[in-house]
């Protein structure tokens, strides 16, 4: 809003909340008090939340400082996701899985930031990663059932009845998650099918997470 209507009050206001957020930012990426209810094991939902903002806020005041900060986070996201795209749906401060289920609404942000930041910073292996996230995502993308009121929707988890919105399809699950299939399309260097292993080059075929 502050940079649609030239507001710098607006502007300073979210640079002041960034700052803030890179307060509870700790060295490996990990967010402390990111969470709605579980301080200690924060969902991907709410941290790829904090990312989506520093990013944003990050391009439109100009301040580096806070697209490095989702970087770093980004990165860590990055090593935690296995070979097939999943990534676990809670983290604990350790920047371990805490959860063994996988939340797609968080699984979808995160491609969008990693597309984001392919760009920004011309990183094949975010642009990898997103390819490899979204991936994942369409193939828990019902494009089958017969019910319209499930058909075309993305559940909160994965399996379905994961710890995040257990049993629902959600909008915003699905509006993220076409957000980061316009998100990767838009967005450079472009990572063809391919190169996607040279890119995750970290992720070893058999590997399943960091073990913790």
């Amino acid at each position: 809003m502050g940079g649609v209507l030239g507001q710098t009050t607006f502007l300073d206001a979210a640079a002041r909340n960034a700052e803030f957020a890179l307060t509870k930012q700790t060295g490996n990426g990990w967010f402390a008090d990111c969470a709605f209810e579980d301080a200690n094991h924060p969902l991907l939902h709410t941290i790829a939340y904090t990312m989506q903002g520093l990013v944003g806020i990050g391009k439109i005041t100009g301040c580096q400082e806070f697209i490095e900060a989702a970087a770093r986070t980004a990165n860590g996201l990055v090593h935690l996701m296995d070979n097939v795209g999943y990534i676990p749906g809670k983290i604990d401060r350790d920047f371990c899985p805490a959860a063994d289920w996988c939340c797609l609404t968080g699984s979808a942000q995160t491609s969008i930031v990693w597309s984001q930041l392919a760009a920004l910073k011309e990183n094949a292996r975010f642009a990898g990663a997103a390819d490899l996230a979204n991936r994942y995502l369409m193939a828990r993308h019902d494009v089958s059932s017969p019910s319209p009121y499930i058909r075309g929707g993305l559940a909160g988890s994965w399996p379905v009845w994961g710890g995040y919105e257990r049993f629902t399809v959600l909008n915003w699950a699905t509006k993220f998650f076409a957000d980061a299939l316009l998100a990767r399309a838009c967005s450079a260097p472009r990572s063809i099918e391919p190169k996607v292993a040279q890119a995750l080059s970290t992720l070893s075929p058999q590997r399943k997470g960091p073990k913790c």
